[in-house]
């Protein structure tokens, strides 16, 4: 995890504070501590090797920290989509897990590669050197010690070397190549008809018996799941922002620690290039040649030609298509040799010859944006804001941790809320009571709305006792479940309209289904063509475009079943009638249009890397959850 995020710090450096955050508290438990932990509260066990309650909370809080840098003001409203705290001790087993399989295979990392690692981080370096008091200031504001960092880094860079090791047998075949290369970019022109099910519902009668009937058959699918309802206290975080005090200097203090690596955008600049590739070891006579094209492109360009349609007609890079455009990039982005050209030319300005690794370049700088600053006026709303929010987070798990110890004498959810500290007003408690409905594990909590944290600590506490403190974004839940119903088969009267609906839906996609297969056998047969079958089903005839797979298409959507029936019919074919999500389509293949050989040639290195790229990650993996599913690890939450 920290091996992703270095790699990219040259244009992202306040990355390296969040993810350093996120291992303080864990940095011993992941290379080799076992029992004997301060902290004897663990959530799960792997290999005989603790997880402690600390360190899953640490990583979970941190985990926020970053999705909340990530997605701004939208994260509190889709949180609940990321399930963090399933997502920290998945994280931390994983780690564990790994950890134990580099002591098994001998996967070492000697201190110069450690020691090479720091120097080159750019988060401590100043003017482009390593700097050892930057080193220290960095590592102080986190609270962490030289030891305890490059303990950390040892075992991210042997996680490395273990990825690289599994990954490296990996390949792709021609035959892979080929075959995703075609399915990439053959495309077809169809024309097909589409009788749904929702054109067909109206006047469709169902009688009580035929409810009845349809529930017994399908009584699985509305099976009601055990449900329960609780009463609650919740220790409210916006109760506890309002009591926050954040002064002018620490907002300014905050501001200028962080200036260079949250508010300060490195220059950038926007840029074109042609490429002409050629690897470095090719022989000299394909290095001339490819050189040659490309001096032939950069006279064009030099002579008057637009340089974007020269690119489009020359370049063999992914961005021809857009007339080279790069798009905007600050430095580290790109190989040394095409990085010193495009930030020493100044806008409008072309290139010479260009060569990397990658071949041959001709670049043209389109614009300059010069390194910005954010005021601190601008950001300062924002700072305090988060500060509030920082101090509200350490204040209510400390008074979360002091509830916690007496919830369980607490009769009434009142009695609990009364022993919460008082609000700025001083009138009533940082607390607020509740009570819900009957609800399921995966429904939404009544009063409360989605909410897996709450639903899952209703549904793991025994009824008539006090949850453990539950963090949601709102704040810290402490939930008491009072009754709960047993799985049961739902009578007709508990789901009348949902019966009634699936079976209009299921005579309707019949009805369709026979309609559409009548005008089949009449279009193949020839006497009936395809605007008077359209007509008789109450619908129209489509014509498409040329498309590829995953095309939209109108009254259908998109489709994968579909996409493999369009494209294994031969022009002419009929193909159907085929069901496709609430509609019937009948579809005949009017033109098929393959790739140029071409065109096939130019793009199939690029995607074997990146189909090999791909296969590499799947493989890893897989290897990495069959490991999981191997290791000896018990959950306790």
């Amino acid at each position: 995890m920290l091996e992703a995020f270095r790699r990219n710090l040259k244009h992202f450096h306040w990355i390296l504070w969040l993810i350093i955050l996120a291992f303080i508290g864990t940095i011993f438990l992941v290379w080799g501590r076992g029992k004997g932990g301060t902290d004897q509260s663990v959530v799960a066990v792997v290999n005989r090797k603790e997880i402690s309650r600390r360190a899953w909370q640490d990583r979970y809080q941190n985990l926020e920290r970053v999705y909340r840098q990530r997605f701004g003001e939208q994260f509190d409203r889709i949180r609940e989509s990321f399930d963090l705290q399933d997502a920290a001790l998945n994280d931390l087993i994983r780690q564990q897990v790994l950890s134990d399989v580099c002591d098994e295979l001998g996967v070492l990392v000697g201190d110069e590669e450690v020691r090479r690692e720091v120097m080159n981080t750019e988060a401590f370096q100043e003017s482009g050197s390593f700097s050892a008091k930057r080193y220290d200031e960095v590592l102080l504001r986190v609270r962490m010690t030289r030891d305890q960092y490059e303990r950390q880094l040892r075992g991210d860079l042997a996680l490395q070397k273990l990825e690289d090791l599994i990954k490296a047998g990996v390949m792709v075949s021609d035959t892979e190549v080929n075959s995703e290369l075609r399915r990439r970019e053959e495309k077809v022109k169809v024309r097909y008809l589409a009788a749904k099910a929702a054109d067909l519902k109206d006047g469709i009668e169902v009688s009580e018996g035929d409810l009845e009937r349809y529930l017994a058959e399908h009584a699985s699918d509305f099976a009601r799941p055990e449900t329960r309802r609780a009463d609650y206290v919740l220790l409210a975080k916006s109760a506890v922002e309002e009591t926050a005090e954040v002064t002018e200097d620490a907002v300014k203090a905050s501001y200028e620690a962080d200036k260079d690596s949250k508010y300060t955008t490195e220059e950038q600049v926007r840029a074109r290039h042609i490429l002409v590739k050629a690897a470095r070891d090719a022989s000299a006579d394909d290095q001339q040649k490819a050189r040659a094209k490309a001096e032939a492109a950069l006279a064009r360009v030099r002579a008057g030609a637009d340089f974007a349609e020269v690119a489009k007609e020359v370049s063999e890079d992914s961005s021809a298509a857009e007339g080279g455009d790069l798009g905007l990039f600050g430095r580290g982005r790109m190989v040394p040799e095409f990085e010193a050209a495009v930030f020493s030319l100044e806008p409008g300005a072309t290139s010479d010859i260009v060569q990397t690794d990658f071949g041959f370049h001709i670049v043209r700088v389109e614009a300059r944006q010069p390194r910005t600053v954010q005021p601190f006026e601008q950001v300062k709303v924002a700072i305090e804001q988060e500060i509030r929010r920082e101090q509200a987070d350490a204040k209510l798990e400390e008074i979360s941790e002091t509830l916690s110890r007496t919830a369980q004498t607490a009769t009434t959810a009142q009695e609990l809320a009364d022993r919460a500290p008082k609000r700025k007003s001083g009138t009533t408690t940082i607390a607020e009571v509740g009570e819900t409905g009957f609800f399921g594990q995966s429904e939404l909590v009544p009063g409360i709305g989605r909410s897996r944290e709450f639903a899952d600590a209703t549904f793991a506490t025994e009824i008539g006792k006090w949850s453990a403190p539950t963090k949601t974004f709102r704040g810290y839940y402490f939930i008491r479940p009072l009754e709960k119903k047993e799985p049961h088969a739902a009578a007709l009267a508990e789901v009348r309209a949902d019966v009634q609906e699936a079976l209009k839906k299921s005579k309707a996609m019949e009805k369709a289904r026979e309609k559409m297969r009548a005008a089949a056998e009449q279009v193949r047969a020839g006497t009936r063509n395809w605007e008077q079958a359209a007509a008789d089903l109450g619908t129209k005839s489509v014509d498409s475009e040329l498309i590829k797979r995953g095309a939209y298409l109108t009254d259908v959507g998109r489709s994968e079943e579909l996409d493999k029936l369009m494209f294994s019919l031969a022009p002419g074919e009929l193909g159907g009638p085929l069901e496709v999500k609430d509609a019937i389509v009948l579809v005949s293949v009017v033109e098929r249009q393959d790739i140029a050989a071409a065109q096939a040639d130019q793009q199939r290195e690029s995607l074997r890397k990146e189909l090999r790229s791909r296969k590499q990650n799947n493989y890893y993996s897989a290897w990495v959850q069959a490991r999981i599913e191997a290791a000896n690890v018990e959950r306790m939450l």
